[in-house]
This record gives structure tokens, sequence and C-alpha cells, in this order.
């Protein structure tokens, strides 16, 4: 079995973590027929959609190590989609609040701040509002014991419950 046919099928068997482990990088990556233009095409598709479905599976990854609170999980998750789609602001945002989760504000900060300068250089783009109030909010509020949870109607969007821990 090969390894793309190996991740299809990880992913429809619904095991994402045996779908990313097969997952190897981009499909035929330096591959190249010269003048096989509808080939170039074929290759260039696949390649995104494999892409899209490795990044949709990190991102379930994450979303479920945060339900179960395994912040080890949620971060290893986290950091790989944000390794696998560095320009993708969701993906920031969810590794900024798995960081928060985890206690490591210094942390969320540092990402965000990353994320915002690699969109400003490299894209020559101003990083989004939520991004810029999601730091402002980071900075701004002391550390607390912040749980990050799936929002109602299970989209995958992750939302921050607020509770402040006590002092012992």
């Amino acid at each position: 079995m090969t390894d793309v046919a190996a991740f299809n099928s990880a992913l429809s068997k619904g095991d994402p973590a045996a779908a990313v482990a097969h997952y190897t990088g981009p499909f035929l990556d330096g591959v190249h027929l010269r003048g096989e233009s509808e080939f170039e095409r074929w290759a260039d598709d696949n390649r995104r959609v494999l892409a899209m479905r490795y990044v949709d599976a990190l991102e379930t990854l994450t979303v479920a190590a945060t339900a179960r609170r395994d912040t080890a999980d949620a971060v290893h998750w986290a950091r790989r989609l944000n390794a696998a789609d560095a320009f993708n602001t969701r993906a920031a945002l969810l590794l900024i609040h798995v960081f928060d989760a985890a206690g490591d504000r210094a942390a969320a900060i540092k990402q965000g701040e990353s994320h915002a300068t690699l969109l400003r250089n490299e894209l020559g783009v101003e990083p989004s509002v939520e991004l810029t109030q999601t730091l402002a909010r980071l900075r701004a509020s002391p550390p607390s014991t912040r749980h990050v949870q799936s929002a109602p109607g299970g989209n995958g969007t992750l939302v921050a419950d607020q509770r402040r821990s006590r002092p012992a």
C-alpha cells in the first residue's frame, strides 16, 4: 500500500493520528515532467487536496486533545498544525489558545507576535482583528487557568473558558 493510500484509508476509518503518521510531505514533491502540463495540474491538485486533508487531521487531533484536557498532546498537534500551515491565522490562534490553556502565557504571546510578523514580512498584510485583540487581551490580563474546549455546535472552533484559578 502506498503512503497516499494508507493516509486516505486511515482518514476514511476516522483515525487522524494514523493518517498524519502516513503523511510524508507534499505529494510527488519535486517530480516534474517536461511538457506534461496535464500531469502537472493533476499533481498540483492532488498535492493541494492531500495537504488540506493533512491540516484538517492535525486540527482534529488538536481539538480532540483539548477536549480531553491533554495539554501536552494539544500543544504537540497544534505545533505540527502551525508548521504545516504557517500562514493560517486560525491555526495560529488555536496554538495561542492551547499555550495559554497549558499555562504558558509567554509562549502564547510569542506565537501571536511571530505570526503577526510573518504575515507582515512575508505577505505584506496586517494581522486579523481577532489576532490583534487576542494578543492585547493576553498582554493585559494576568495569567489564569484557562480551559479550552469545543464551542457549542461542534464546528471545531475553540473558545476559552475564562475561569480564574483560586489561590491555594
